[in-house]
């Protein structure tokens, strides 16, 4: 399935995407244990509004905050559905951290893969999201 189709399947697929994530697993294809659950994995909530929020400052920044603040947008990138995502962070001289990650989804979760483009993973990584709560949109 595409996100960039006008189809009704596909629209139905990109609304998934829209709530609050969850890691629980990791894989590290360098680890002697490549698949490694998660126990209280980071959050992170994507909106149908174009904004993420994430409790993981590796994700985007260098430093520890509680919360980061951004947006995304859903793109291609080498011919598969790709997330870039956009947080702010205050160390930076121009405070934009853009983060690229292949999306999939397998069953209930939501992978995310480093891109060719940033991938530092040499060996493989991805890592997996559980849904732990639907997007809540605010009425007028």
């Amino acid at each position: 399935m595409s996100f960039f189709g006008c189809q009704e399947e596909d629209l139905k697929q990109d609304s998934t995407i829209y709530g609050t994530w969850q890691l629980v697993e990791i894989y590290d294809g360098g680890s002697p244990k490549p698949n490694q659950s998660v126990k209280n994995g980071y959050q992170l909530t994507i909106t149908s509004s174009g904004t993420a929020i994430t409790t993981n400052q590796t994700i985007g920044c260098s430093s520890t905050y509680e919360q980061l603040n951004g947006s995304f947008s859903l793109e291609q990138i080498d011919d598969k559905e790709a997330i870039v995502f956009e947080f702010y962070c205050p160390e930076l001289d121009n405070n934009i951290e853009d983060v690229e990650f292949y999306l999939e989804f397998n069953d209930d979760l939501l992978v995310l893969t480093p891109t060719n483009r940033v991938n530092t993973c040499f060996e493989g990584c991805e890592y997996e999201f559980k849904k732990i709560a639907d997007e809540i949109k605010q009425t007028d």
